[in-house]
């Protein structure tokens, strides 16, 4: 039963995806979001990309065509495109990422050097806009409130989700630079990458023991270490990245999508992994379907509670980001297990993230936006498209661990 329908599943998502595809490349979804997106085709093409279908390329190609001519002129890239009119929306930081990522992706299925070659300048832009918003160029990305995937939500400052983006973006740039034979752009965003991904771990996990919170860095960082130091003298240790710090505020809520994002693109070493995911597990944040966004939902009277979260009362506990279940949160859930070779778990939660995603709000196989963290009931738009790439990434995944390599390649 378990076999047949998860490749039940895996057919019906690459049928979703055909019905997303448009002359702008792939729209968000043919029901209400009918947009090309930046993150949503990123996240999408990752695992819509294994399918070796040429006219998946060929939409890919065409996405980051429609979102590079809609930059502007300080290399920010738009979070959406309209379908119908071609009209750029600008909003949200980590689009600009995430379109990096998709260039590697599809660079990497196809080879197509000539149109990388063509795209770097803009790719380069990007990079620099996103340094523009770090303290230091090769430090980690301060965002605002709602300033990401999490369009609705209180996290800011340096965020575990955007900065996860970033320096995998970095990192994809100093491949590219390299395909390009670009050598020295290469080493630059390679000490980049290496020096944004130390300090996620450096400021946003909480060791076991607060005398190995490092308080002898630069002036730069002293205040985020001394912060980090206090919140570990008081809490203790957390097993799992921290959400997000500010100047005086730390998210210590559990970022489910985010910490297995740091999981699967190389961020977090085998100590932490583990760490995560039995936290994971003992937290129930695959129930009732993998995966809540976050853990435990924030309740009101926290300090992280805005009153924002009560329009279309789209944020109360269990909903939308406030622990709400996401299905391309789950295909990121399957991914960190089968990365840190947990396959007999990660091939249950397979299984149940096919039954997440046979959902739907009018009949079956609907690959629902997402649902309520409590009683599972399907909520939001139908036919998502990534929802469907995100299972077709973690079917192959659970197939092949190697497919991971993707997402985390070595560097030269």
């Amino acid at each position: 039963m378990t076999a047949s329908i998860t490749d039940t599943a895996y057919q019906k998502a690459i049928g979703i995806l055909e019905g997303n595809l448009t002359k702008r490349g792939l729209v968000a979804s043919r029901d209400w979001y009918k947009e090309v997106f930046a993150r949503d085709s990123a996240i999408t093409f990752i695992g819509a990309s294994l399918l070796e279908d040429r006219r998946i390329y060929a939409a890919l190609k065409t996405t980051l065509a429609t979102l590079v001519a809609g930059q502007d002129v300080c290399g920010m890239v738009p979070t959406c495109v309209h379908d119908d009119t071609g009209e750029a929306n600008f909003g949200t930081i980590d689009s600009t990422a995430w379109v990096i990522v998709m260039h590697y992706v599809y660079y990497r299925c196809t080879g197509d050097k000539a149109f990388i070659a063509k795209q770097y300048p803009a790719l380069v832009r990007a990079v620099r806009c996103l340094q523009a918003n770090g303290r230091r160029p090769d430090d980690c990305i301060w965002s605002q409130e709602s300033d990401d995937w999490n369009d609705a939500w209180s996290n800011h400052g340096q965020t575990l989700f955007v900065n996860v983006v970033y320096q995998a973006a970095l990192k994809y740039m100093a491949l590219l630079a390299a395909a390009l034979n670009k050598r020295a752009d290469s080493a630059a965003f390679r000490a980049s990458h290496l020096n944004v991904r130390r300090r996620i771990n450096d400021t946003l996990w909480v060791p076991e023991s607060i005398d190995k919170v490092d308080t002898r860095s630069t002036q730069a960082h002293q205040q985020q270490y001394e912060q980090l130091r206090a919140f570990a003298k008081s809490r203790g240790p957390m097993r799992h990245y921290l959400a997000f710090m500010s100047r005086g505020f730390i998210g210590s809520f559990c970022d489910v999508m985010s910490n297995a994002m740091a999981i699967v693109f190389g961020v977090s070493d085998a100590y932490r992994t583990g760490r995560i995911l039995d936290y994971f597990h003992e937290a129930g944040v695959d129930e009732p379907y993998p995966a809540r966004v976050i853990y435990p939902p924030v309740q009101e009277g926290s300090e992280h509670w805005r009153d924002y979260y009560y329009t279309y009362n789209l944020n109360l506990p269990h909903h939308y980001h406030n622990g709400g279940c996401w299905p391309h949160c789950g295909g990121f859930h399957v991914a960190a297990h089968v990365k840190a070779g947990r396959m007999d778990e990660a091939a249950c939660h397979l299984a149940r993230l096919a039954e997440f995603n046979r959902l739907g709000k009018t009949g079956e196989w609907e690959f629902v936006e997402w649902a309520h963290g409590g009683n599972g009931r399907p909520w939001g738009s139908r036919y998502m498209s990534w929802s469907a790439g995100m299972y077709i990434f973690a079917h192959q995944a659970v197939r092949d661990p190697h497919i991971l390599e993707v997402l985390d390649p070595q560097l030269p």
